[in-house]
């Protein structure tokens, strides 16, 4: 209970709200990207999407280190970007 005796919003409400809005902004990230793909050459669109990447997890990297941010296990990193490639080759046209 707060000092005003006003009950503290439940865990899971917040949880469910957090989920919703980073959902909603996933589907608007990707609907502006698709849009601005559809007007710039490839290289460039990448070079956004990685600066912005940047800028929203510069605070967090800022906070903890840039030392917590390392790959764990390099040959899982190199499996994922195989496997990226090759979704990409064939489905991503």
């Amino acid at each position: 209970m707060l000092r005003d005796g006003a009950a503290m919003p439940n865990r899971a409400s917040a949880a469910i709200a957090w989920t919703i809005a980073a959902g909603i902004a996933f589907a608007l990230l990707n609907t502006l990207l698709r849009v601005v793909a559809l007007r710039m050459p490839p290289l460039e669109v990448q070079f956004l999407r990685y600066f912005s990447g940047l800028i929203v997890m510069s605070p967090f990297i800022v906070r903890v280190g840039l030392r917590a941010y390392n790959p764990k296990g390099l040959t899982g990193q190199l499996w994922r970007g195989a496997v990226h490639m090759r979704w990409s080759r064939n489905f991503g046209r």
